[in-house]
């Protein structure tokens, strides 16, 4: 506390010097600006109204000409002080319907820059700062439900990545097709805790498929920060980037981790590049087979694997197959790599093996197509 003490005391003196220095607060530097008036609120010298209308003004301000300074700095401008200003907003007692509609104007900022950055900005600072952003607790704080936080999470970093967004919502399509025959036919293969009720209660059908989708979608997010690494298409990677790419499920995970109405999905992403006997795959840290969503992750990585096996549009790094010869794959891979009983479902059902081979072979293009008309428009939508 005697530490912080003093680092408050510095800032008001600092903040007061350059102040009298420059004559007006427009030319102070907008950090100094907001540790100060941070500081006055917290200490009570000034209520958080007050502090935060002084930096609302200011903010404003400040953007009609932040375009002057460096790329770096507009990264810290559009992220970090938008968070600040959330955070100031919430002390407040303004009425809710304001603080909501305040609370949209300040991710829609944060949401334009991102993305619609200047194309000099580092690529893994840019992608880190998305994703950090994302699930920021202030962010994730100022909706109302889950369904507002998963829609916000999807268009900012799902489908930020145009490879791995076609690539989830193909597994998520996958997922769902096999799901639904899987609850259809034999329902105790595809159990996963309730999240509605406590105690050792399992989800109905419904709340299973509307489990899997999102599941799917998020398996990948851990992704959304090594873009550059995703994009060496053209040939093999060296052993230092494939042990990156191999972080990908723990950072999806903790990134999952950062909010109560995303832990759900947080044993997917850790775990769908592990083998159903537990043997093989990463983060070799996680027992999936102790998972309560086990059935889950079991589901993902056969959808995970089939999509990536099949996919002949967008992977130019390997030669694409079959769907017949990633069928016999499973087969031969049933009780050790793949989890048996859901690849028999798969086998036995002629229906279900006609809509796979539709979605990864004859309709993928079709579906490709939807999916890059939707990247389009959202990024027209944020111009």
């Amino acid at each position: 506390s005697a530490i912080l003490s003093s680092l408050e005391n510095m800032t008001q003196i600092y903040y007061s010097e350059i102040l009298h220095e420059r004559g007006s607060i427009y030319e102070c530097p907008v950090f100094t600006v907001f540790n100060y008036h941070y500081v006055q609120a917290r200490n009570g010298t000034i209520t958080w109204e007050a502090a935060w209308q002084i930096l609302d003004d200011y903010y404003v301000h400040k953007m009609q000409t932040i375009g002057q300074v460096s790329s770096p700095d507009l990264l810290a401008f559009y992220t970090n002080l938008p968070l600040n200003l959330i955070d100031v907003l919430g002390h407040t007692h303004f009425k809710e319907e304001f603080k909501q509609a305040t609370y949209r104007r300040y991710r829609n900022l944060i949401t334009s820059y991102l993305m619609n950055q200047p194309a000099s900005l580092n690529s893994y600072t840019l992608n880190n700062g998305v994703q950090l952003v994302a699930f920021h607790p202030l962010i994730l704080g100022t909706f109302q439900n889950r369904m507002e936080k998963m829609n916000f999470i999807v268009d900012l970093v799902v489908t930020r990545h145009l490879t791995t967004f076609t690539h989830s919502v193909m597994v998520s399509y996958l997922a769902e097709a096999i799901g639904k025959h899987i609850l259809a036919a034999r329902p105790e293969l595809l159990r996963i805790p309730s999240s509605y009720l406590e105690g050792n209660v399992y989800a109905s059908p419904a709340e299973v498929l509307d489990y899997i989708v999102p599941a799917a979608l998020f398996h990948d997010i851990g992704k959304n920060g090594m873009i550059p690494i995703i994009n060496t298409q053209h040939r093999k990677l060296n052993d230092y980037e494939f042990n990156i790419i191999q972080t990908h499920p723990q950072k999806g995970s903790d990134y999952l981790s950062s909010d109560p109405d995303f832990l759900i999905y947080q044993p997917v992403a850790l775990g769908h590049h592990r083998s159903y006997d537990g043997t093989r795959g990463y983060p070799l840290s996680f027992d999936n087979t102790a998972s309560p969503y086990r059935d889950a992750i079991d589901l993902i990585h056969i959808c995970d694997c089939l999509d990536a096996a099949t996919d002949y549009l967008s992977r130019n790094y390997h030669r694409a197959k079959p769907f017949d010869v990633v069928l016999n794959e499973l087969k031969a891979g049933r009780g050790t790599e793949y989890n048996p009983d859901m690849v028999d479902v798969i086998l036995s059902d002629r229906e279900l093996y006609n809509d796979l081979k539709m979605l990864t072979e004859q309709n993928r293009e079709n579906i490709y197509y939807d999916i890059y008309l939707t990247f389009v428009n959202l990024r027209k939508k944020r111009q």
